[in-house]
């Protein structure tokens, strides 16, 4: 695994060819890791007879197992290798998150897989052959039958469509291909799903929260552990991020020698990042004599990269993770709460500067009620920022608020749905800041025009670029219900679909009449230009007022309100005798 150490012919415990240094080493170690191997099986053996384990094997049960302090001792000293493939599914949940699902649940997503043409599964393709180069089954040259890029395809792919919020994030690639040199291919989608999910929760999202959060606790566990060696870093400007950030996306894996890692791996799905840690402080350690050598940062920094490549000697490692203080998940709680806190507040304020410079350009707002409108709505509990950065709204959460802000505005309407693909410019079924204050801008700021044109798109719910009769009558309820909720909707489906129809009987138009929002002279000619009653529309949408020290939010109701009610009351009438 060394820089410019060439190939040999030979091969690790799951195929991996060895350079020329990490064959002398597995040489070297070779009688220690026999004796130690031998050693753990007699132990497990023992154990298997005492707990009575069906033809010696491991069982499935997690609850059976984690909560016994022997068989914890065992885990952390290291898994047979014959046993890790159901071990590992059974210590990850992964057995038990299969349980809850169908049995065909991962060949359906295998088959929707097969149809699936998109961003992901592009970024996915690119980084199938930059996996493990240096494996036989997953080098480019690797067409035989068994190779296991087609493999690792399948699993990425279906899990790209299992949970579309994650989608794929690079470092899934190594783990899953990790995982099918152990394991059989859909307890491999399992493990992975289990390690995405529950182990490492917020890793593999568009911001990798939760690997930033725990970097900055490693951070803090190395200034408690070398605090003259971590000034020293700072002094010379090496980021541990960009060093360490691998180590706990992909947990080591091509980075420490492979029985090493496997060893770290057996605890790591046991005891989740908290072996994690351990390793990173233990590395460390075991190579501090090393750093006071340094007189640059480059020499450093090539240092930090080498730490975990020649950690060969497993059980040394191991023992000085089990010499270190306890790291429990109790003790780091506050510090990933501290951090996380940090971390979105960085990230806010970045997003804000971000997205306040564009909508400057973009909006009708300026820059001091883009700010305020930021704050106001990034703080509102039902908006999600963990996939983009920004606020984002689903469908759901857009109602949400818009009922709030408008009282009677009625959610789950062919108008609001409408009304929310409107404000969607992407197309991705979300909302982010950027679309929504472009929207509102138009509502509260637009000309006459511009409004009127919204309106029309809104209840042109079909799309077919006019209103219908039925269309005009469910803008007339919408309104209602707005200003005054308190008359029954049947009573006024009736009254409202009599004002209408007497609205195109004396336009001499036919009942089923079509109102167009450019002008249209269609083979019926039946058409009406809206656009000419523009000059009818007066006090609608006041500006948004940011003078006072109250939120934003609490002006947008009254320039809400005010719009269909206004463009209505001044648009019918010019119908109507």
């Amino acid at each position: 695994f060394m820089d410019e150490d060439p190939l040999t012919d030979e091969t690790d415990l799951v195929g991996f060819r060895l350079t020329r240094s990490a064959a002398e080493q597995r040489a070297k170690y070779a009688g220690k890791w026999a004796a130690h191997e031998e050693k753990a099986q007699r132990q497990w053996d023992a154990f298997a007879r005492k707990m009575r384990w069906e033809s010696g094997a491991p069982p499935c049960d997690r609850n059976a197992l984690v909560h016994n302090a022997e068989f914890k001792e065992l885990v952390f000293g290291g898994i047979p290798h014959k046993w890790r493939p159901t071990l590992w599914k059974t210590l990850s949940g992964a057995t038990e998150l299969q349980a809850a699902h169908e049995r065909s649940y991962y060949s359906t997503l295998v088959r929707a897989s097969f149809r699936e043409s998109s961003a992901i599964s592009d970024c996915i393709e690119m980084d199938l052959y930059r996996t493990f180069p240096q494996h036989p089954l997953f080098s480019e040259g690797a067409t035989t039958p068994e190779s296991m890029i087609p493999t690792l395809r399948r699993i990425l792919v279906a899990y790209s469509l299992r949970n579309r919020s994650v989608g794929y994030c690079q470092s899934m690639n190594s783990i899953g291909a990790w995982l099918l040199l152990l394991i059989p291919e859909e307890d491999a989608f399992w493990v992975l799903a289990a390690i995405v999910e529950s182990i490492c929760p917020l890793y593999y999202t568009h911001n990798m929260l939760g690997c930033q959060v725990d970097l900055r606790i490693l951070r803090e566990l190395l200034v408690r552990v070398f605090p003259a060696h971590m000034s020293r870093f700072e002094e010379m400007g090496v980021s541990l991020s960009l060093l360490c950030t691998k180590w706990f996306l992909c947990q080591f894996i091509n980075m420490l020698p492979t029985t090493t890692c496997l060893r770290v791996w057996d605890s790591f799905l046991l005891f989740g990042t908290i072996i994690t840690f351990r390793t990173a402080v233990a590395l460390f350690r075991l190579k501090e004599k090393q750093f006071s050598t340094c007189y640059n940062t480059l020499e450093l920094i090539q240092q930090l990269n080498a730490l975990p490549k020649g950690m060969f000697n497993h059980t040394r490692l191991f023992k000085e993770i089990q010499a270190l203080p306890d790291i429990t998940h109790e003790q780091l709680l506050p510090l990933a709460q501290k951090f996380g806190r940090e971390i979105k507040e960085e990230m806010d304020e970045i997003h804000r500067c971000r997205d306040v410079d564009q909508l400057v350009k973009l909006s009708k707002f300026r820059k001091s009620e883009l700010k305020a409108l930021w704050n106001s709505f990034s703080d509102l509990e039902h908006a999600d920022r963990s996939t983009r950065g920004s606020v984002v709204l689903n469908m759901g959460q857009f109602e949400h608020i818009f009922a709030s802000l408008v009282p009677g505005w009625q959610p789950n309407t062919p108008a609001m749905d409408q009304l929310f693909r409107i404000f969607d410019q992407q197309g991705d079924n979300r909302i982010d800041f950027r679309e929504l204050m472009t929207g509102l801008s138009l509502m509260a700021k637009g000309t006459l025009e511009e409004k009127l044109h919204l309106c029309f798109k809104t209840f042109d719910t079909q799309n077919k670029g006019f209103l219908r009769k039925e269309d005009i009558v469910e803008m007339l309820l919408s309104v209602h219900r707005t200003v005054s909720p308190h008359r029954s909707r049947e009573s006024l489906s009736l009254e409202f679909a009599a004002l209408v129809s007497s609205m195109l009987t004396n336009l001499g138009k036919p009942l089923d009449g079509a109102v167009s929002f450019e002008v249209h002279t269609g083979p019926s000619g039946d058409a009406i230009e809206l656009r000419r009653h523009r000059g009818c529309l007066v006090h609608i949408m006041p500006p948004i007022s940011t003078g006072s020290n109250e939120s934003v939010l609490q002006d947008i109701p009254s320039f809400l309100t005010s719009f269909l009610p206004s463009l209505l009351t001044s648009l019918l009438p010019s119908f109507l005798p």
